[in-house]
């Protein structure tokens, strides 16, 4: 019951962060929509250079083509997710890129909030997470119009910690695994995230080394994030290598993952060393 009871509190701080974080993005319509200048064919424009960078990707994907050397970041994660959402819901392009950042970027509470939780500190969570989605530097570059990589970079971030710190209070089997899941999707989402995950995981070692040297699930999640960040591009032109890749990353990150729970001596310390 206690556990139930945890888990609410926690939705419940989400949700309202959340909720929060997007009507504060908001205010911004309410305050431009009287104004013309902000708007372009009935709808109001980006506000980067990288927005419209990625807005060509889209407008792309959608007319299924693109002109050879034009640079269209065609088939890019966050164009596809526009193509995606284009094609399966009623909405202009226009309005889904616009809007974008002020549906993601609020998602940063959740691993804020799952992180308190892990030290027993919600009530602490709960003032982070309704700071995280406003603070200055996070609120600006996740603003309406937006429409860049920075609406999930941190949250990424953020999960993969959590993911390890989980692991470190428990002992169950899938969190060696999940770690390695988000750092997949993180390269996918933003590749210059490469340095930032290593540094992650260096730490982690370091960690693991001073303080719980013995446990293995420490290494076995090393592991299974080393596979992640393996580079299996560097001799492609495929403008479709990102999502290949994040099918292939998962592929054999399930593969092994399913070989280790078969034949759980694999991962005895001794073959995980050789396996690295």
């Amino acid at each position: 019951m206690h556990k139930v009871s945890v888990n609410c509190k926690i939705l419940l701080i989400f949700l309202v962060a959340y909720l929060f974080g997007f009507a504060a993005r908001m205010l911004w319509v309410l305050w431009a929509k009287d104004m013309p200048e902000f708007y372009f064919n009935g709808e109001f424009m980006l506000t980067t250079n990288d927005a419209y960078y990625y807005a060509e990707g889209a407008r792309d994907m959608l007319a299924g083509f693109h002109q050879q050397n034009d640079f269209s970041p065609f088939n890019h994660p966050i164009s596809t997710i526009v193509f995606y959402i284009c094609k399966i819901l009623p909405f202009k392009i226009e309005s889904v890129m616009f809007y974008m950042s002020a549906l993601l970027a609020p998602l940063i509470a959740l691993p804020v909030v799952l992180i308190s939780n892990e030290f027993k500190a919600l009530k602490a969570g709960a003032v982070a997470a309704f700071m995280s989605v406003i603070l200055p530097g996070y609120l600006v570059r996740t603003s309406l119009g937006y429409f860049d990589s920075d609406m999930l970079n941190v949250t990424f971030a953020l999960f993969i910690i959590y993911l390890l710190i989980r692991l470190l209070n428990a002992n169950e089997q899938k969190f060696i695994v999940l770690p390695s899941l988000f750092v997949s999707l993180y390269l996918w989402w933003y590749q210059s995230s490469y340095a930032l995950i290593l540094s992650i995981i260096f730490i982690f070692f370091i960690y693991t080394l001073a303080f719980m040297r013995k446990k293995i699930e420490n290494y076995q999640a090393i592991f299974f994030m080393f596979i992640s960040i393996v580079s299996f591009n560097i001799f492609s032109k495929d403008p479709l290598i990102a999502n290949k890749i994040l099918i292939l990353n998962l592929a054999v990150i399930a593969s092994f993952y399913a070989i280790f729970c078969k034949y759980k001596k694999l991962l005895s310390p001794r073959n995980l060393s050789i396996f690295l």
